[in-house]
């Protein structure tokens, strides 16, 4: 234990130390940014901050600054980390590229420049959501320097959706996360955002889900009105509940659900359709910049590959 208190606190204080130059210069430009997840969490909701281990440091931006912002990134020797995806993807498809003084090791400390919210599985939804939690953002500080972050509804819905959406519940320190939320909500005006929130980006029912399993796991509950709320479960969610509820409780791997879950969470079946088909079959101009070096019609034959091993996976179990 000591020791893994050691690698933690070195980690935090390696972050630190590449994120303050770059905050400097963000402020300096008057760009705003948001920390989300660990950066904030450690500080707000922990006992003590070396209590939550932190990988990466997560910075929002608005997508207007990110040009700005990646150029700041040269001035103060951060490089984009060197991986399949094009920075040009990127941009124009993800939601994220990753911040490094090491483009080729993502083992060491980096940064991860986010300026949307899960593209893939909101559409624009994720952009009027993002909006809104803009402008209730509230101060905070990250590495010493004045920062933002996300008021708590905002931070609740932004970490389940993290775990359940985009990690398909793999991931215990998540859980914490949620659970540390959810106690220290305790006005009824936050919960009504949250669930308001989740409900507009169409994942109330994954909202839903991973309060049930916190209270079946970790007998962390919620107040009565909050679960009523959220009403009761489709069979899709029921499913999905079950899925994850078996797995954790067993300690297995839940990776291979991490198409699946997004699909059963969903609150409308026709979204989760179309949803399913876009990545299944992505629009030609998605397959071009995602696979540059690929001649055309090759690029169907690639992802579909892909997309074969990922159901494979998922029905295999592992």
């Amino acid at each position: 234990m000591r020791q893994e208190r050691y690698y933690t606190v070195r980690r935090q204080a390696q972050l630190t130390t590449l994120a303050g130059p770059y905050l400097d210069a963000l402020h300096a430009r008057g760009i705003p940014v948001i920390v989300l997840k660990g950066g904030v969490l450690a500080e707000r909701y922990y006992q003590r901050p070396d209590d939550r281990p932190m990988h990466d440091v997560d910075l929002l931006l608005r997508p207007g600054d990110v040009e700005k912002a990646l150029a700041l990134a040269a001035d103060v020797g951060l490089q984009r980390f060197d991986d399949a995806h094009t920075l040009d993807f990127d941009l124009r498809f993800d939601t994220k590229t990753v911040l490094t003084h090491h483009p080729h090791d993502l083992r060491q400390p980096s940064l991860d420049l986010h300026w949307a919210l899960m593209r893939d599985w909101l559409d624009g939804r994720g952009n009027v959501w993002l909006e809104t939690a803009w402008q209730r953002a509230e101060p905070a500080t990250f590495a010493g320097r004045p920062v933002l972050s996300l008021a708590p509804p905002d931070l609740l819905v932004h970490v389940v959706l993290h775990l359940a959406i985009q990690h398909a519940f793999e991931g215990l320190l998540w859980f914490c996360d949620v659970a540390l939320i959810a106690s220290a909500m305790n006005d009824p005006a936050d919960w009504d955002a949250s669930i308001s929130g989740a409900r507009s980006l169409g994942y109330g029912a994954a909202l839903g889900v991973t309060l049930d399993l916190l209270d079946d796991l970790f007998a962390v509950r919620v107040p009565a009105d909050v679960r009523r709320r959220l009403g009761r479960r489709s069979p899709r969610h029921a499913l999905a509940r079950r899925l994850v509820r078996r797995h954790l409780a067993r300690l297995e791997p839940l990776s291979h659900l991490e198409y699946l879950l997004p699909l059963l969470l969903t609150d409308g079946s026709g979204t989760a359709l179309g949803t399913a088909w876009r990545r299944v079959v992505p629009s030609r101009t998605w397959l071009e910049v995602r696979y540059p070096e690929t001649r055309w019609p090759m690029h169907y034959a690639r992802h579909g590959q892909a997309a074969l091993r990922f159901a494979v996976r998922t029905l295999r179990g592992r």
